[in-house]
């Protein structure tokens, strides 16, 4: 599920703007008691966390444990490298200097190949001839086969008049031919015959390979860098932060590979950090990541698996705690993979061309915290013009709060200037007063809690008249002066019943 993390926000939104949330029933009928003048029953609801997540937007993904318990997860940008593009094989051309000879693998050390299937490339043979008879050559590569079988290639250069030389080639596809480097070098035959059956030599002869791509590669990949790209991810759980601190019971990071590359491959993490509100950029350090990360990775039996790591950071092993204490509203990451960064030849690696190593950062924020007047800050556009008819009016909120924390509460009425006319309250105070919870801060029991406020004749006509916007401060504090943990669940819910009571 897909949601915007203003999660505390959220939670005041709903009591000022209940226009943003669906399917209110606008009844009233616990507002009869009421004697006003005029009534105007304006939200009667029960709301559960999870109904009011539904509704917001997020970079995050929220998530629930088997308990409910809400966690938020952040994750990086998700990437992927392919093994089609892991090698680029080279053109390679071979002049035949003798009937048979055996040459080096074309291929930079300390790559040692031993077999390679290829799914498209050019094969193409070449000679000039001054024989004055027709010959018969037969091309063999006995390291280059298909279905098994060697390469042969007969050919029949015609007869030059002894002055001009004959130009001869032929091209061929190799598509689903193996090469096998198996012996160390690559060996190649030919022999020519002229029509009277004599052998003879054509020093003027060659074969090349060129376009090579592969679908399968095995042997010793040597030492390789793969380039991984960096990656962000904006936190907007803190997006419209203005004061106080939160802190996470079990936060952490997590690093989820996929490998199906078939060879050692070690992730080293060349920079994991956040940019905080309050100490600028910070590093997430670990010892787990000081000398990188050992992937794990499938076996030669293995072809087309794909082997998972996973490696979590957390309070117990990083400074994860202290980075999040500096509310953090963005997180970097940059890594870098060694393959074969031990050195090891005696270790058999091989890809295919749809090998591939997906990585996924994760920060996950579990949504069991203690908050020390933690306070947001947002800004609305509302018109009180369309009730300019109203005299005076007082709102009348009841909630019965099964949320975890108190919620303070003060909106600021603003004209088009954004200059400030007045405040919906006189003083700040707890709209909500926190559930009460057990020790190991679930909650036992909800709170209700009532308020009232009246706007006269002077200050009601002064919003109708001026007021373009509304600007929204709440804080949320646990018990304790927000030094205790509490948790919170996707099926804690508030009944809320607000109303306005007006005069004409």
């Amino acid at each position: 599920m897909k949601v915007r993390i203003t999660l505390f926000l959220m939670l005041l939104g709903i009591l000022i703007l209940p226009s943003c949330l669906p399917e209110f029933n606008l009844e009233g009928e616990d507002l009869e008691d009421w004697e006003p003048n005029f009534a105007i029953p304006l939200l009667n609801t029960n709301l559960t966390l999870q109904d009011a997540l539904d509704n917001f937007e997020t970079g995050g993904l929220v998530t629930t444990n088997s308990d409910n318990l809400i966690s938020v997860v952040y994750r990086g940008s998700r990437f992927s490298i392919f093994g089609g593009s892991f090698f680029n094989l080279p053109d390679f051309q071979v002049p035949f200097l003798d009937t048979i000879q055996d040459i080096p693998v074309p291929l930079p050390s300390p790559t040692e190949f031993k077999n390679i299937t290829l799914k498209s490339g050019v094969y193409t043979y070449g000679a000039t001839s001054l024989e004055t008879q027709t010959l018969n050559v037969t091309v063999t590569i006995p390291d280059l086969t298909s279905s098994g079988s060697a390469f042969v290639r007969q050919y029949l250069i015609p007869a030059s008049d002894g002055v001009t030389p004959v130009q001869f080639t032929d091209t061929i596809s190799l598509a689903e031919f193996n090469l096998s480097f198996e012996g160390g070098d690559f060996r190649v035959e030919y022999s020519a015959t002229r029509a009277d059956g004599q052998s003879v030599l054509l020093p003027n002869s060659y074969f090349e390979m060129y376009d090579l791509e592969y679908s399968y590669i095995d042997g010793y990949f040597g030492n390789q860098t793969i380039g991984l790209p960096a990656g962000s991810n904006t936190i907007d759980l803190f997006k419209n932060w203005q004061q106080g601190n939160i802190v996470f019971e079990e936060p952490k990071f997590t690093f989820n590979f996929r490998n199906s590359y078939g060879c050692p491959i070690r992730v080293n993490v060349d920079s994991l950090s956040v940019a905080t509100n309050f100490n600028g950029t910070v590093e997430l350090q670990s010892p787990n990541i000081d000398n990188g990360i050992d992937l794990n990775f499938p076996s030669l039996a293995q072809i087309g698996g794909i082997s998972t790591t996973s490696l979590t950071l957390n309070a117990g092993n990083s400074n994860i705690n202290d980075l999040l204490s500096n509310i953090p509203f963005e997180f970097y990451y940059d890594l870098e993979g060694a393959v074969n960064p031990d050195g090891n030849p005696a270790i058999q690696n091989f890809l295919t061309d749809s090998s591939k190593l997906e990585v996924d950062v994760d920060m996950e924020l579990p949504m069991y915290a203690s908050i020390g007047e933690f306070t947001l800050k947002d800004t609305f556009e509302f018109d009180f013009s369309e009730y300019q008819d109203l005299e005076r009016i007082t709102f009348k909120l009841i909630t019965d709060n099964g949320f975890p924390f108190d919620v303070g509460m003060q909106v600021y009425f603003l004209n088009d200037q954004n200059e400030m006319l007045d405040s919906l309250f006189t003083t700040n105070v707890p709209v909500l007063g926190a559930a009460t919870i057990d020790g190991a801060g679930d909650v036992t029991s909800s709170v209700e809690t009532t308020i009232e406020e009246t706007f006269d004749n002077m200050r009601f006509s002064n919003l109708t008249a001026n007021s373009k916007r509304i600007v929204l401060i709440g804080s949320l504090q646990t018990a304790d002066g927000g030094t205790t943990p509490v948790k919170i669940y996707s099926d804690h819910n508030v009944s809320i019943k607000l109303g306005a009571l007006g005069g004409i």
